[in-house]
């Protein structure tokens, strides 16, 4: 089995995961999949999901489809599940 890996980054908090993606960005090889927990500090996975769709609509030098972020939680709340784009792209992992 062979296993591919372009690029890997840990970020444990929203500021950092914005960080990482905007270095992606300007070293020209963004991320394939994005995983983000709902509950960060500084800023939560929401707010942190709109900062990088902004960046990527704001991107001029390299042209990505919207990179899939799965967004994750441990507790399951309806706020967020409104807070998700909406229900079609939302598990519950119960």
């Amino acid at each position: 089995m062979r296993i591919f890996l372009s690029r890997l980054g840990l970020a444990v908090n929203g500021r950092e995961a914005i960080e990482c993606f905007k270095l992606s960005l300007q070293e020209h090889d963004p991320y394939s999949l994005i995983c983000l927990d709902m509950v960060m500090p500084f800023f939560d996975g929401t707010y942190a999901l709109n900062e990088i769709r902004l960046m990527e609509t704001n991107n001029t030098d390299v042209k990505t489809v919207p990179i899939p972020i799965a967004m994750m939680t441990s507790k399951e709340y309806k706020r967020n599940r409104s807070r998700v784009l909406n229900d079609s792209n939302y598990v519950n992992n119960q």
